[in-house]
């Protein structure tokens, strides 16, 4: 199992629809916050419910967070 594979079922059992008590969403159980600072990056808007309901848009907003975060790190 890859490490994005393993993520999506730890953060949400594989769901691309879950939802948390504290309003994170989609497999990968992003916050607003974090979407916003996506949408920044990429120039695009997208409602949180347009995110639930778009496992494309999910796995293009993880892509990018990891890139994100290792260019961080580097």
């Amino acid at each position: 199992m890859t490490f994005r594979e393993s993520l999506g079922q730890s953060e949400s059992s594989g769901d691309y629809a879950a939802k948390n008590a504290e309003g994170y969403t989609g497999k990968y159980q992003f916050g607003p916050a974090r979407l916003a600072d996506f949408m920044k990056a990429k120039g695009q808007q997208f409602s949180m419910a347009e995110f639930q309901g778009d496992p494309r848009l999910q796995e293009e907003v993880q892509a990018w967070h990891e890139g994100d975060i290792l260019d961080f790190v580097s």
